[in-house]
């Protein structure tokens, strides 16, 4: 029969519509709210921007608004603190780094537990550190450095991100092998870098991608990087370990939610985020930046915080590092 619908028909279609609406939000458990992102450290660095590219790539994938905030201080455990106290819905989650599992070993108490506080939602990069140095600073090279560091015993001054950072390991590394140097910490790889260009400090240990833009504009010279083998974004850069033997240190950014955060949450923040370091172009842009991204699983991030923990605790202790 052909003609116009009848009049019932099209109330039910319609409310059959309205109906269907409300159960397609309520299966996505994010639906209508909005998602922040605490970071850790300072503005500039590569948590800092990291966690940004994630926000603008898990908003378009989620949907919904994901912003990014800085909340600096006491090497990275002030954002700590905030999200494990933070209501466990997904809305609030933490992008941290190493220093969530050294500072537990470098400080006499810190105000969260890194297992038990947190739920883990995506390992998103693994990195290495860099050693740069000012432009006015007589070390051209890696070997240069190292004789300094020997010569002025203890008066060389390298920044980091802050205590209980990989810098700050490094720092305490390069003591150890005889190179004494003072270890001067900051809110962050940013500004640490900005330090070494304002000549407040003679070096500074942060990652590589916090500070390869100030490398290619010729800010700062990058002389090391810290990972086992020379990495291809700068492969005429010698790693550390070729002239100081075992000073190694890799570090890695991640993102976690408040314990007790429901598992649909949990999975739904996680595909977001492995969507945005899985995108081919975003990918290619990362590693043109220094990071080696990850889409890890919420699995493998919970088994490197166990591990790095225990790993962590034995370095901390054999170099003698505290926070303050």
């Amino acid at each position: 029969m052909t003609g116009r619908p009848h009049r019932r028909t099209l109330l039910l279609a319609c409310l059959a519509g309205s109906l269907a609406r409300p159960a397609l939000a309520q299966s996505d458990p994010l639906a209508g709210r909005q998602v922040r992102i605490v970071i850790a450290f300072a503005p500039g660095g590569s948590v800092d921007l990291l966690a940004r590219i994630l926000a603008r790539g898990m908003t378009e994938r989620l949907g919904i608004p994901v912003v990014a905030e800085n909340r600096s201080g006491a090497g990275g455990n002030v954002a700590a603190e905030f999200v494990a106290r933070s209501t466990p819905d997904g809305t609030t989650l933490l992008f941290t780094a190493e220093p969530l599992v050294v500072n537990p070993a470098a400080h006499a108490s810190v105000p969260y537990d890194a297992v038990a506080s947190f739920a883990p939602v995506n390992l998103s990069a693994r990195l290495t550190q860099a050693l740069v140095v000012g432009n006015a600073q007589p070390m051209p090279d890696l070997a240069a450095f190292v004789a300094q560091a020997r010569a002025r015993q203890g008066a060389l001054t390298i920044g980091s991100g802050g205590n209980g950072s990989p810098g700050h390991v490094v720092c305490g590394m390069l003591g150890r092998a005889g190179l004494p140097v003072t270890h001067v910490p900051y809110r962050g790889g940013g500004p640490a870098t900005q330090g070494v260009i304002a000549g407040e400090i003679a070096a500074a240990v942060i990652t590589l991608p916090g500070v390869f833009g100030h490398v290619q504009q010729g800010a700062v010279r990058l002389l090391a990087v810290s990972s086992p083998a020379r990495v291809p974004q700068v492969p005429e850069t010698p790693v550390m370990a070729e002239v100081v033997p075992g000073l190694i240190v890799e570090s890695w950014h991640a993102m976690f939610a408040p314990a007790g955060t429901p598992e649909p949450v949990l999975r739904r923040l996680h595909g977001a985020a492995a969507a945005t370091l899985q995108e081919p172009a975003m990918r290619a842009q990362l590693l043109g930046r220094g990071f080696d991204p990850e889409a890890g699983p919420p699995e493998a991030l919970a088994a490197l915080v166990r591990d790095d923990l225990a790993r962590w605790r034995t370095v901390v202790t054999e170099l003698g590092l505290k926070g303050e």
